[in-house]
């Protein structure tokens, strides 16, 4: 599953999603402020978690999203002109879902969806 959010003026906002469970999951972050894709922004770094039930730094979050059976998650800051302006979010069901493979893979939709969230942002502008 993966989802895309777009930060902007602080505000972090689900715009698309793969299945009606990433859309779910894609809102968890707006419920708790303490997330793997808030942090993907604040630090402006991939997030690798292998196991979200493990995790100490976002309980809250992993209290959410344990439910919709997700369990590793692959988070990239989304840039244009060095500047974060969302978030591409690959979700897992099983433990170590991900890898430093995935994330060089990854790239290429990153860039992708810094073009989508780009013309998200054109439209919402006018």
């Amino acid at each position: 599953m993966v989802g895309i959010s777009a930060y902007a003026d602080g505000e972090l906002t689900a715009l698309d999603w793969s299945s009606p469970r990433a859309k779910l999951l894609e809102e968890a972050p707006m419920l708790c402020p303490l997330s793997p894709c808030r942090a993907a922004i604040r630090f402006d770094r991939t997030i690798l978690v292998a196991d979200i039930t493990l995790e100490s730094r976002w309980v809250d979050y992993a209290f959410e999203v344990k439910p919709l059976g997700v369990r590793s998650m692959l988070c990239e800051p989304v840039r244009r002109a060095g500047t974060v302006i969302g978030v591409l979010t690959v979700y897992g069901e099983g433990c170590n879902g991900f890898g430093p493979a995935d994330h060089d893979a990854f790239e290429s939709a990153v860039a992708q969806t810094a073009d989508l969230l780009v013309a998200h942002r054109t439209r919402a502008d006018r």
